[in-house]
């Protein structure tokens, strides 16, 4: 099967799950945009509460950080659980489809072939589908969602600091 052809079928099953799926891209968005603002927080953290002394953006910036680390938490904790259980419906549909397959086919089919050959179909081949299709959707996620990025915040420090 071509890989195309392969992502074609991946995303047919996806489909009845669309509203999922959207609300765990929501959830990545949200951390990636978290994880985004951390270093603007510290620029704003250093420049404005540590140099200039200021206490109320001290509070406000610590105080949203710490509001914003528990939405993240929360929401990945949501998406994680959504993530878990869409990847199960679509195995579950996919053995359905599987067994329906199964009942169709003719007596002289399953004379010809072992019941062991025929019950590995469900337990290892589709157990290899289960880890590729709760890795095929994770990995190219956390490729953009770890993206190593240059660290700005880093080097705005560095020149405030004299190194």
């Amino acid at each position: 099967m071509k890989p195309s052809a392969f992502v074609r079928l991946l995303l047919s099953y996806l489909r009845p799950y669309w509203v999922q799926a959207g609300l765990v891209l929501l959830g990545l968005l949200l951390e990636m945009a978290f994880n985004a603002l951390v270093p603007y927080s510290f620029k704003y953290l250093i420049d404005q509460a540590l140099i200039g002394k200021n206490r109320e953006v001290l509070l406000l910036v610590v105080a949203g950080l710490g509001a914003g680390a528990i939405a993240v938490a929360l929401a990945g904790l949501g998406r994680d659980y959504l993530y878990a259980r869409m990847g199960s419906c679509m195995l579950r549909d996919m053995r359905h489809r599987l067994f329906v397959h199964l009942q169709r086919l003719s007596m002289d089919f399953h004379a010809r072939h072992r019941a062991g050959d025929l019950l590995s179909r469900f337990t290892g081949d589709l157990s290899e589908i289960e880890h590729t299709l709760m890795g095929f959707f994770a990995q190219p996620l956390k490729k953009v969602y770890s993206k190593d990025l240059p660290p700005r915040h880093v080097t705005e420090v560095a020149v405030h600091t004299g190194f």
